[in-house]
């Protein structure tokens, strides 16, 4: 005998400003999504975080440290002229 295991989908959170891209909607019909413009200062509720072509200005570099040290998933992507931002 074999067993299957259903779990609720992860929770994620995209960070982005552009509900349109691709990217944005593809993990938001495949998984539970939260969306802002910014970081928040408390991650630990998100399985993974993904950075969809948003400034470099806007990252929260302590926060994300300390997510990604502590185990969380992070996705990153951005256009080369964003990063300047």
């Amino acid at each position: 005998y074999k067993a299957v295991y259903v779990v609720p989908k992860p929770k994620m959170l995209a960070i982005t400003d552009d509900t349109g891209s691709p990217l944005y909607e593809t993990i938001d019909s495949l998984y539970a999504v939260d969306r802002a413009g910014s970081i928040p200062d408390d991650l630990s509720k998100y399985r993974v975080v993904v950075i969809d072509n948003m400034g470099a200005g806007m990252l929260g570099a302590d926060s994300l440290k300390n997510y990604v040290g502590g185990g969380g998933g992070l996705v990153f992507l951005a256009a080369r002229l964003r990063l300047r931002t």
